[in-house]
């Protein structure tokens, strides 16, 4: 409240006093004059006492009239934070500025009413959008900066392993035995979030989420933002669509045994035709040699296809496993290497073999990494300009044994490269120009990963691509599972299982 403008009234008033102080001294004075020196001292003495306390009084009753303004307003703030014990002020009993001081207390008694309001009606939206969040039937679970869980709600709660006793500041990969179908998983889309953007959201489909011994497979959703001031930095969202995606695998295990009953009679075409090569091919002319050639390459492929979809269908029930035995990698890719020039002649491609004099010897299953080279060397082929060349090589590095086979062909965007391992992927241009399932990778990836390898590709548009592979020497994964129980059988194989839902890993190299 501006009190500068009552500045000549309270002037007015200390001079008053002033001036009855002294009068009341002066007349003291003047009128023991007449008495002793003694006296005349006692007089004045007395006098002074008498002015000092009209003063003090005067003072006193002054400070009440300046002050009564002020006190009123702290009375009026007091009442209005809530205590109780002080009685609202009196208004009428101001002298000074008593206009100004009403105004002044209704202005306070408005904003403090208007902040109760507004105080009263955040608490209630935010109670009522903890409620609806609590309630919600959609799965969401807030995390910090280090990926520990600040809140989930009750949804999400069904989803938390039945061993975590205090979810709240547990990481979340602790609370919850996620798996993803892909090498994008939320650490790994987290890690580049952070390094290059404020904000993100990540989307995955088909993430299985296992509880009370059963999978919920998710489509999820995470949105990143780095510089959130209350500490949350990802926001998850579940949307369970278990009863759909278990009708496709359905489908899928209808066709894979439908497709089982194909194995016969392509085993039988492919028997013929190799009885037709031995017995007929060296009385054929050329023309009737290439015909038997791609009759043996089609009943190649179409066995290959077959065997695709059936251990695509095992890795997701997790029933394909590897039977891994001590194999010499150099013989294992001389015998193979004789059937892919084959296949390569037949589409004007030719291959070419860069192979040291020894390896080590590794531990594998010649049926399933056959599969893998297969895959490999087909799409390769595929892929390549005619009468280009296709390079198979291998090498010791970094304590495994690594294949590369690398093409001269189209190359892959960057955009796709990240989703070449995903089941059923195929990019537009392939569907467009080459056929296939988009099963080979995946299932590719499945079985290396089984062997204790890994599975990556290289590639630049218009310049082609490097798929490779890595497998262990066999002293190492044999001394590895010594000790451990239920990894070997009887006749010395190491057996492991092929998991097709993985929880991070680096699939493409730079």
């Amino acid at each position: 409240m501006d009190l500068s403008k009552y500045h000549e009234q309270i002037i007015a008033y200390f001079l008053l006093g002033a001036v009855i102080a002294i009068g009341t001294f002066c007349a003291a004075f003047i009128g023991f004059t007449e008495f002793t020196a003694l006296q005349l001292r006692y007089a004045m003495f007395a006098s002074a006492c008498l002015s000092l306390i009209i003063s003090a009084i005067y003072a006193t009753w002054v400070y009440q009239v300046v002050a009564s303004p002020l006190t009123a307003l702290i009375d009026t703030i007091r009442i209005a934070g809530g205590d109780k014990k002080t009685a609202p002020p009196d208004v009428t009993k101001i002298s000074l500025a008593r206009t100004a001081t009403q105004t002044a207390i209704a202005t306070v008694n408005t904003i403090i009413s208007t902040q109760a309001n507004t105080s009263k009606k955040v608490t209630a939206e935010h109670e009522y959008m903890n409620t609806l969040l609590k309630e919600s039937p959609l799965p969401t679970i807030v995390l910090d900066d280090q990926k520990r869980i600040r809140y989930y709600n009750n949804a999400a709660g069904s989803y938390i392993k039945p061993t975590i006793e205090k979810p709240i500041n547990e990481d979340l990969n602790k609370a919850f035995e996620i798996s993803y179908p892909s090498d994008k998983t939320l650490d790994s889309w987290l890690a580049q979030a952070k390094a290059n953007k404020i904000k993100d959201t990540g989307i995955w489909e088909r993430v299985r989420i296992q509880t009370d011994g059963r999978n919920h497979i998710f489509d999820m959703v995470a949105a990143f933002n780095k510089n959130e001031s209350h500490g949350i930095e990802t926001i998850i969202m579940l949307f369970d669509h278990t009863d759909r995606y278990q009708a496709d695998d359905a489908e899928v295990s209808f066709v894979s045994l439908a497709v089982h009953e194909l194995r016969t009679p392509i085993t039988v075409l492919r028997g013929y035709v190799e009885v037709f090569e031995d017995e007929l091919g060296p009385k054929l002319d050329e023309e009737g040699r290439q015909f038997l050639q791609k009759m043996q390459i089609s009943a190649t492929m179409l066995s290959t296809f077959v065997n695709n979809i059936l251990n695509v269908v095992r890795i997701d029930n997790d029933e394909m496993k590897v039977h891994m035995k001590k194999e010499s990698w150099l013989d294992t890719l001389n015998t193979t290497a004789k059937e892919f020039a084959v296949r390569a002649s037949a589409r004007n491609r030719k291959i070419l073999i860069s192979f040291p004099k020894e390896l080590p010897e590794v531990a594998v299953d010649k049926v399933s990494i056959y599969e893998v080279l297969s895959n490999l060397v087909d799409n390769a082929i595929k892929y390549s300009n005619d009468g280009g060349e296709i390079i198979i090589a291998t090498q010791v590095k970094d304590g495994m044994v690594e294949t590369t086979i690398q093409d001269s062909g189209i190359g892959i965007p960057i955009s796709v490269m990240e989703h070449l391992f995903d089941k059923f992927y195929r990019s537009h241009r392939s569907r467009d120009n080459v056929g296939g399932t988009g099963l080979g990778l995946y299932l590719s990836k499945a079985i290396v990963e089984a062997h204790g390898g890994m599975i990556w590709v290289k590639s630049e548009e218009g310049k082609g691509s490097i798929f490779g592979f890595s497998l262990p020497f066999y002293e190492n994964v044999a001394a590895g599972l010594a000790s451990t129980p239920n990894t070997a059988d009887n006749n010395g194989e190491i057996v492991r299982s092929a998991h097709g839902w993985i929880k991070n890993h680096t699939l493409v190299r730079k």
